[in-house]
């Protein structure tokens, strides 16, 4: 195997190990619009005295029925707080079981009360198509899930859980629906975990590199793979099966458009003040932060650069992981990822550790300088980019830093920044793409409902996120929580207390799941990718490589007139 030269005796061994370890315990954690969840992940699957084990649990209000997706995020958690909660209520009983991931939570819940027992999904995906589709999953029934308004609502510990979490977050989980003819507005589903995914480095290799610090610009990156390059290092290794890379996308768009130029796409409107229409609307993939966004992976994943480890196509996702732990410069001294990826390596091999590898806040688009006052020039940043000197787009991005280092409170304002320029970069730099995307539901049928609530608002308590801190190696539910005076706070890893650092002063972009355009009617603002996938539509070393203008044309072309009305129509915008 080519990716395998130069290997001592010693390091292959323990690469062999790893990959193996991980085979079983890959995280995708990617959910789809119809609400099912993601597939399972890695972390441990040891539900211990809780494992059903093939037999049946009592159909009963005292016995809590739980199935669980562990998501990279392992098992062990609900085990301690499912421990500590029985302790609580001697009264309840609590048996789990892990979710088979060739069967989707929509089919479960549609299998009826008769053939699905659980009283509580634990899931790496969002439930909002399931809820959109009322009756149509399970005839009968407007909704297949329990209202958890009173889970949000109720007070523990002196706040309630709508007070714990961020807008962002608590805004995407509540959901319209309509019961008995009337429209309401419900919560259905609970997040159940909290971090982001974007861009991991290694900080040995970026420090034998001659790099200090994180880039704090797109086009800052670029220079860092170019000295990480010239240092013999593959700046990115990757799994192209695996399309993690695409986390980044959400952060980019949102810093060049703000939430509201997401929420204009996903409604069908070209502008805040424009209406959906089946022949304007398709006009949304003509949003200039979009093609901006685009045109940063065209860049960073250009082949003719060498800045991806040559076999990416064909590495699985354990494989480029295994790699990529050994923090060896012929493998890739960046990864994207997810923050749940320390716990699933502590869990997917005894010996295999972090090692130097940190979370890398998001990098702001330069892109985001055509919107300053510095701005001199009378085309966006794309297209004057196409002429402009080297040492002129130099000149704005070393402004664009300037302004990111004081919205990081690392310096002082630059004298030429006006009010709007410091608005705008201190938005745009709190952006990443985090919080949303787990579930925790309770089907409509469930016989154990009370119980399952109860368990959830347990699960909002210190007690509990401490021992989900304590179970996941540093992962930390959504809501809010004073990490710093945890007990086990200073035995984290430096990956761990980077990971909390970064998510102080974060703001979630509310992406997809958020939107009935999206959930209901299928639309994708990665449409024009091949597969949905950025790092093949963009770094494929052949001819079938595309650009960002390509992209775009791919995506205007596939929505025809026809197709976006009846897509507007279908999601209640027409």
């Amino acid at each position: 195997m080519k990716t395998l030269k130069r290997f001592s005796i010693k390091l292959l061994a323990l690469l062999l190990c790893i990959i193996s370890s991980l085979s079983l315990f890959a995280c995708t954690n990617k959910g789809d619009n119809t609400g099912g969840g993601g597939k399972p992940a890695g972390g441990g699957n040891d539900l211990g005295n809780l494992d059903l084990k093939g037999d049946s649990a009592s159909n009963d209000a005292n016995t809590l029925e739980i199935q669980i997706y562990n998501a990279g995020y392992g098992v062990k958690w609900l085990v301690d707080c499912a421990t500590e909660f029985m302790a609580q209520n001697p009264d309840i009983k609590i048996v789990a079981d892990n979710l088979d991931e060739s069967v989707a939570v929509g089919n479960l819940l549609a299998a009826g009360p008769k053939n699905t027992t659980a009283d509580l999904f634990i899931i790496g995906g969002d439930v909002n198509g399931l809820v959109a589709k009322g009756s149509q999953v399970l005839s009968g029934y407007d909704c297949i899930l329990e209202s958890l308004d009173e889970v949000y609502t109720a007070e523990v510990e002196g706040s309630t859980l709508i007070q714990k979490l961020d807008e962002s977050i608590s805004s995407a989980y509540l959901r319209e629906v309509t019961l008995n003819g009337n429209l309401e507005e419900h919560y259905f589903a609970v997040p159940w975990t909290s971090g982001f995914g974007g861009i991991f480095y290694s900080q040995t290799l970026f420090t034998q590199a001659g790099l200090t610090g994180e880039p704090r610009t797109t086009d800052e990156l670029q220079e860092y793979c170019v000295a990480l390059k010239s240092n013999g290092t593959y700046p990115f290794i990757y799994s192209a099966t695996d399309d993690y890379f695409q986390y980044c996308s959400w952060t980019w768009w949102a810093q060049y458009e703000g939430q509201e130029g997401l929420d204009n796409f996903y409604a069908g409107k070209t502008s805040a003040t424009a209406r959906p229409s089946a022949s304007q609307s398709r006009n949304i993939f003509n949003q200039e932060g979009l093609r901006e966004m685009f045109k940063v992976y065209e860049e960073l994943l250009d082949p003719s650069k060498d800045w991806v480890y040559p076999y990416v196509e064909s590495l699985a996702y354990t494989e480029a992981q295994a790699y990529y732990l050994l923090e060896q410069g012929a493998y890739g001294a960046m990864m994207p990822n997810g923050t749940w990826l320390e716990n699933e390596m502590i869990n997917s091999s005894a010996n295999q550790s972090i090692g130097s590898i940190l979370p890398m806040k998001t990098p702001v688009i330069s892109a985001l300088s055509d919107k300053m006052s510095y701005w001199a020039e009378d085309k966006n940043f794309t297209e004057a980019s196409k002429t402009m000197s080297k040492a002129t787009r130099q000149a704005y991005d070393a402004k664009l830093r300037a302004l990111v280092d004081y919205a990081d409170g690392v310096a002082s304002r630059p004298a030429w920044a006006t009010d709007a320029d410091v608005a705008l970069i201190v938005k745009s730099r709190a952006y990443e793409q985090a919080g949303v995307g787990s579930a925790m539901c309770i089907p409509i049928y469930a016989t154990a409902k009370d119980a399952a609530k109860k368990f959830l608002k347990f699960l909002t308590t210190n007690k509990a996120m401490e021992l989900y801190l304590a179970g996941t190696n540093g992962s930390a539910f959504p809501w809010s929580f004073d990490i710093k005076n945890w007990s086990g706070y200073n035995s984290l890893s430096a990956f761990a207390k980077r990971k909390f650092e970064i998510m102080e002063n974060i703001v979630t972009i509310k992406t997809e799941s958020a939107f009935p355009t999206y959930y209901i009617g299928g639309l994708r603002y990665d449409t024009g990718l091949k597969n949905s996938n950025f790092v093949i539509t963009f770094g494929a070393r052949n001819s079938e490589r595309y650009n960002a203008d390509q992209v775009i044309t791919n995506a205007f072309n596939y929505y025809t007139e026809q197709r976006m009305g009846q897509l507007l129509q279908n999601s209640g915008l027409l």
